[in-house]
């Protein structure tokens, strides 16, 4: 394996498919020989505020910041899992937490990723201890803990952000970091 995607999303909530769905998706690409990642994907899933309610939004809005109007002006579930489709189909893909990520949301239509990629294990999984982060914090958080552990500086650039193409960027530099040491 030359190569894998790093992939994140924000969800309206924390149930996952059936009773929440994916807000927001981001990808990065990460050359496992280079060491370095580029970014391939981002973008906010059109969902109508009324129909979400008060709870999602808020939901949403603490995760990452976004708030109802980006959620309105964005593209359609449809178009946006199928150009995931392609840019995944056949490739290895991690996430900081395949079960949050893949178990929870993408799994499931409109994104059914199920027969498209290849699975690697949760990052999480390969973290060194004093990098592992409180177990019940929301998952924009425990990434967000780890990286700052793992990847003093901030060498991805992403701050204080916590939008998916963050946690994506995040994500990345952690998978460097650990292939670095021979932990992923």
């Amino acid at each position: 394996m030359s190569e894998l995607y790093a992939v994140e999303i924000n969800g309206d909530g924390d149930a996952g498919y059936p009773h929440n769905v994916v807000a927001e998706i981001g990808i990065c690409r990460v050359d496992l020989g280079s060491e370095d990642f580029d970014t391939v994907y981002h973008d906010v899933v059109r969902l109508d505020p009324l129909d979400i309610g008060k709870a999602s939004l808020d939901w949403i809005s603490a995760a990452s910041g976004m708030d109802a109007r980006e959620l309105y002006f964005g593209s359609p579930a449809v178009e946006i899992a199928a150009h995931v489709r392609d840019v995944l189909a056949g490739g290895d893909v991690a996430c900081f937490d395949i079960g949050e990520v893949f178990g929870k949301y993408l799994l499931y239509e409109p994104w059914d990723l199920t027969h498209e990629v290849s699975v690697m294990p949760s990052v999480s999984l390969r973290i060194p201890r004093n990098a592992i982060p409180v177990q019940g914090t929301m998952l924009n958080d425990r990434i967000g803990y780890a990286y700052s552990v793992l990847c003093p500086g901030d060498p991805a650039g992403v701050g204080k952000g916590r939008r998916a193409l963050h946690l994506a960027q995040m994500t990345s530099e952690i998978i460097i970091m650990l292939r670095s040491h021979g932990l992923y």
